[in-house]
């Protein structure tokens, strides 16, 4: 008998846990087998099949053997475990739960295989395989499935060796006696016992030492990684789908939307609340393990009710927009914007030569390449436009209206990068005249300062008329940059009111915060105006950091604008730190789209939209989001990243942004018992 025990020592932590059910996880590898469903060489048949796969089209298929599924339907378990792997758009997951009899295929809906195809694959070269416990079989006949639909092959049944149930963990002996099988069951029980009585006495074990993880769930890194995709699916999703709310309300009035708005106001209220608790996870504060997940558990739900409430209008709004339908008329309009659209492009370009030419390089910088941008935008239109002719002329109505509602999101953007530099000049003419009041400003204060006899004034005094000098003798010297200057001056008149506020009645304090506060709003609208702009016609390629800190600088001005009244001291405070949250935005945006142009994209694209003018355009629109999920699952700013590559033999067109969650826009699943 001991001679039974000791070898099955090393099994009794698997077994002792035979009770644990399989949640959703980040798969490390393609193959993942935590059934013991394949022995060694099965694995590597598997892989090898994998392999071929990958090579041939860049697909690159996961398979996870679990027991189960831990109760989540399979499409939803596959679904969240892709989301926790970071998988893109080239990234398919299978699941097989060889004790409950499931299974689910998880793919992105731009993966390059239709709907049916999948279904064909997963009922002709899966599920004969699971149904006789085949699972080297199964996992075999799916990458050879999908290499076939690629390819436009038919799709073979798998081989199912002469054993049946190849490929599983055959559970013993079969020359084993029933004596010795009851003797290794008595040992176990006796063993299993004895733990479970250990790990009482410690205290329960796991889930309850300072945020360690309850059997079978998620890790903390796995929530982050989830909450962090989260947050840009939902973003996107909602800044998508306000763009297609304008142009549904433009054409068919504010009535027959109101459902939709409803929904969006609510959406944006959920994303708000997730946004605020990520920048509390983000900020000096830390928090111990159990309240990061908490909160991160927290920033989930909010994100999930979010797009929940945008997917369940989603058939209601597409069947109000009706593209099929409308794309005929759509595309004249369309036109017609295009070219008074570049009209306004050459406008745009003479106002940024003259603010060029009148300000400081630091004062254009954020909308200096605007104009540039706009250009691709246009080139896209005009290629997309001319393609949904053509599919019109040809009765293809599914693909006129994608690339029609495509050029859409595009000329929406074209608005917007134009109106930025607009903007632009007009807070730089405002700003002129806001520092000319600051800087009197200063100078009362340096007064005051002076006049209050306190020496501990002296140095702040000093570094507020040192401030005032540098930006006058910058006015001087030629063009300037005087928004930068208006921020320096009110830095610097901000720390003086803080340290003259011992010395101030409550009213003298409040009169020189009101004061302020009007060049903080300033600063900060202008600010938090030009890191939204590049978030949204950049959004393809920013991550989640931008993003909370653009939000938390809208929270702080409207906190501002809330106190303006009542309490001008918060409010200028709010404001000032509004500015801060916007700047931290347009910088870690910038970064997350240079790591994102950096990768590649956009090389070899003409052909992902159906051929035409690709290149600057076709990039374009997949760093602005107008084709979501078109070449990466994500790049930059931590986004989950899918496998770059080649579309041969590619069946369907990106699909371009449309109204509706992240579960209308990301990943569909096939799947069920066999």
């Amino acid at each position: 008998m001991l001679a039974v025990m000791f070898p099955l020592a090393a099994g009794l932590a698997p077994l002792a846990r035979a009770d644990v059910r399989d949640g959703p996880f980040a798969p490390a590898s393609q193959i993942t087998d935590r059934a013991g469903a394949l022995s060694a060489a099965q694995k590597t048949s598997v892989q090898q099949a994998l392999n071929n796969l990958y090579n041939k089209d860049k697909i690159k298929l996961f398979i996870a053997y679990v027991k189960d599924f831990s109760g989540k339907a399979p499409g939803q378990w596959v679904d969240e475990s892709a989301t926790l792997g970071g998988m893109g758009r080239r990234d398919i997951l299978l699941g097989v739960a060889t004790q409950a009899r499931q299974y689910a295929v998880s793919a992105d809906k731009d993966v390059g295989l239709t709907d049916k195809q999948l279904d064909d694959v997963a009922a002709t070269a899966i599920e004969p395989a699971l149904r006789e416990s085949a699972w080297a079989a199964a996992g075999i006949g799916a990458a050879n499935g999908y290499a076939a639909a690629l390819a436009g092959q038919p799709i073979a049944a798998p081989a199912i060796s002469s054993s049946g149930a190849a490929g599983g963990a055959k559970g013993g002996s079969s020359g084993s006696s029933a004596g010795v099988w009851i003797g290794v069951l008595v040992v176990l029980a006796l063993l299993g016992l004895l733990l479970f009585f250990f790990m009482r006495k410690r205290g329960g074990g796991a889930g309850r030492r300072g945020g360690a993880l309850e059997p079978g769930g998620p890790s903390t890194a796995e929530l982050q990684a989830k909450a962090g995709h989260l947050l840009i699916a939902t973003d996107d999703a909602i800044r998508t789908s306000e763009q297609e709310l304008g142009f549904a309300a433009a054409q068919f009035g504010d009535e027959a939307v109101a459902p939709f708005t409803k929904a969006m106001d609510q959406a944006k209220g959920e994303l708000a609340a997730a946004f605020k608790l990520r920048q509390q996870l983000d900020d000096d504060i830390p928090e111990d393990e159990p309240t990061t997940r908490q909160m991160l558990q927290e920033l989930i739900t909010h994100c999930e009710t979010a797009n929940k409430m945008l997917d369940e209008q989603a058939t209601a709004f597409d069947k109000l927009r009706d593209l099929e339908a409308n794309a005929p008329e759509i595309i004249p309009r369309l036109t017609a914007s295009a070219t008074a659209q570049q009209t306004r492009l050459a406008a745009t370009r003479a106002t940024l030569t003259q603010l060029s030419a009148s300000y400081a390089a630091s004062a254009v910088a954020d909308v200096a390449g605007n104009a540039d941008e706009a250009a691709t935008r246009l080139a896209f239109i005009q290629d997309s436009l001319g393609q949904a002719q053509q599919a019109v002329a040809g009765r293809d109505k599914s693909r006129a209206a994608v690339l029609v509602q495509a050029a859409q999101l595009a000329d929406d953007q074209v608005t917007q990068l134009l109106e930025g530099v607009d903007r632009r000049a007009n807070e730089l003419s405002e700003a002129g005249t806001a520092l000319t009041a600051a800087l009197a400003t200063t100078d009362a204060n340096v007064a005051e300062a002076a006049a209050s006899g306190q020496p501990g004034l002296r140095e702040v005094a000093v570094h507020a008329q040192t401030v005032a000098a540098q930006v006058r003798a910058s006015l001087g010297a030629g063009p300037a940059d005087p928004l930068g200057g208006l921020r320096a001056v009110e830095d610097a008149n901000s720390r003086l009111d803080q340290a003259l506020s011992g010395v101030r009645e409550q009213q003298v304090r409040q009169q020189r915060a009101r004061a302020g506060l009007e060049q903080a709003v300033l600063t900060a609208r202008s600010s938090i105006a030009a890191a939204t702009d590049f978030i949204t016609t950049n959004r393809g390629g920013v991550g989640s950091t931008a993003r909370t800190r653009v939000a938390e600088a809208q929270r702080h001005l409207e906190r501002a604008l809330a106190l303006a009244a009542t309490d001008a001291e918060s409010a200028l405070a709010e404001a000032q730190q509004a500015d801060d949250m916007a700047s931290q935005a347009y910088r870690e945006a910038q970064a997350d789209v240079s790591g994102f142009a950096g990768a590649g994209v956009g090389s070899g694209m003409g052909s992902l939209f159906g051929g035409g003018g690709g290149g600057a355009g076709m990039a374009g629109a997949v760093l602005g989001g107008i084709l979501i999920n078109s070449v990466l699952g994500g790049a930059g700013g931590g986004r989950g990243g899918g496998s770059r590559g080649g579309g041969a033999g590619r069946t369907a067109p990106p699909a371009a942004g449309s109204y509706g969650g992240a579960s209308t826009r990301g990943r569909h699943s096939v799947g069920g018992r066999f």
